[in-house]
């Protein structure tokens, strides 16, 4: 049964969330939203500090999967009449990838002062950049002219992927940016009015473990529970109905909801259930992008331009 952090605990101020022993030792980072570097060349994955509410009093909104669709994206805010002094963006994962614009993404989320958690696009660009970080080289032009032994590159990485790409050609600037998405980050019960603390991760979790417990890849990989196991295969049962199912056993029994939102499954788009809420609505095939504001319990979607000819289907 998932046993999640008590709220109690989630408004004492910043917290660790996932407590990740990694041979490289990390230290803790109380605020602002921190990470390590991503684990391609031997690093680790990265930390997530709870209690990201809002000071300055305005709305927190929770985007799915932008995808590298600037355009869109912008659209979407502007749907919002997004205030950069009162509110705060928090991007699902998958800033990146497969849209005309990821690097453009990434400076505008940079501009907005917005944060966000580690999708799996974002990981593998992450993973690609620690790769060649690994080469030694110290300019992105070393990086641009660095024909790299494929024999060589991780098994987990195609050379020649867009994933690559994007990794020689980001500033440092950006890639400092991306890998400051954590896994996961916490907003206080205060905010929502479902009376629960709120859960942001890219993909979600394995209903079977607590928060603590829960694995980095299932965090921004997991779809279903296939015989007992998270999956990122279609086959399988969702992973948040059994989430909800064990959730609203345990608020029957007296204990605090927890909300998670999430990206990731666009296949299923908008799910709002009780204790979950998947925001993937599959703006980069052509369909909405969709953002959840907490403090209002509301999701507000805009359609996006036509589908993007990078998108593989692969979520």
């Amino acid at each position: 049964m998932l046993v999640p952090c008590p709220t109690k605990a989630l408004n004492q101020g910043l917290m660790l969330i996932l407590a990740l022993c990694t041979a490289s030792s990390l230290l803790v980072q109380s605020a602002p939203v921190q990470s390590s570097q991503p684990p391609a060349a031997g690093n680790s994955p990265p930390l997530g500090p709870a209690d990201s509410a809002n000071p300055n009093g305005g709305r927190t909104i929770i985007v799915g999967d932008v995808h590298g669709r600037l355009e869109d994206f912008n659209k979407l805010i502007a749907e919002l009449k997004y205030n950069q002094t009162m509110d705060k963006v928090i991007l699902a994962g998958d800033l990146v990838a497969k849209g005309p614009d990821s690097l453009g993404v990434i400076d505008k989320a940079r501009q907005m002062g917005a944060e966000c958690v580690r999708g799996n696009h974002d990981d593998e660009v992450l993973r690609w950049r620690g790769y060649l970080d690994s080469l030694k080289k110290t300019t992105k032009t070393d990086f641009k002219n660095e024909e790299e032994d494929e024999a060589k590159v991780p098994e987990d990485l195609i050379p020649g992927s867009e994933h690559e790409k994007l990794a020689r050609d980001m500033t440092d600037a950006q890639y400092k940016y991306l890998s400051s998405c954590p896994l996961i980050l916490t907003l206080p019960d205060t905010l929502s009015p479902r009376n629960a603390a709120v859960y942001v991760m890219h993909a979600g979790i394995d209903p079977a473990h607590t928060f603590k417990e829960q694995k980095p890849w299932t965090l921004f990989n997991v779809r279903n529970i296939l015989d007992g196991v998270p999956s990122r295969k279609k086959k399988g049962s969702s992973w948040s109905k059994g989430y909800n199912e064990a959730e609203s056993k345990r608020v029957q029994k007296g204990a605090e909801g927890h909300l998670v939102v999430y990206g990731h499954d666009a296949g299923r788009g908008l799910n709002n259930q009780k204790w979950s809420i998947g925001l993937d609505t599959g703006c980069v095939k052509g369909n909405q992008l969709s953002a959840y504001i907490v403090e209002q319990d509301k999701v507000v979607s805009i359609d996006c331009g036509k589908a993007s000819e990078g998108d593989d289907g692969d979520d």
